[in-house]
């Protein structure tokens, strides 16, 4: 069975699918046939990418790219309160791979970024991941000027 972290990509995903379609044949195509490991607040699932992405139950087999990070950082990337590659200088974001897989992974989060700030039906799963227990209390946003 899935974890929450993990459910809840699933769900976030099938919605991406049904409502922002380019954004989803971006993501699927940015990630190609790359199998990923994440760790997600210590739950551990699999994303493997050929055709249409699937969230699977980590069993240890192979991966080109494995993921760490925190749900607070995941939110903080789609509200826009940091860049990838500054969550990854931060070590919010922990991430292995050769780097033309990591450039994959980079497209496929920007792919689905873009995609979850205009899918309306998104909004609910977001404020799931915002309210999740284990969740670090959000960043304090930053004020222009």
């Amino acid at each position: 069975m899935l974890g929450p972290s993990a459910n809840l990509l699933r769900r976030a995903l099938a919605v991406l699918e049904r409502d922002e379609l380019r954004a989803f044949t971006h993501l699927s195509e940015a990630l190609g046939r790359l199998r990923l490991v994440m760790d997600v607040d210590g739950e551990r699932f699999r994303v493997i990418g050929g055709g249409r992405p699937r969230i699977e139950i980590d069993d240890a087999s192979p991966a080109e790219v494995r993921v760490t990070t925190g749900r607070a950082a995941i939110v903080d990337l789609i509200d826009g309160e940091t860049s990838f590659l500054d969550a990854v200088l931060a070590r919010r974001i922990r991430i292995t791979g050769d780097s033309f897989d990591l450039l994959q992974v980079a497209r496929a989060q920007r792919a689905f970024t873009e995609g979850a700030v205009r899918a309306r039906r998104l909004r609910p799963l977001l404020d799931e991941l915002r309210s999740a227990p284990t969740a670090a209390p959000p960043r304090r946003r930053r004020q222009a000027g």
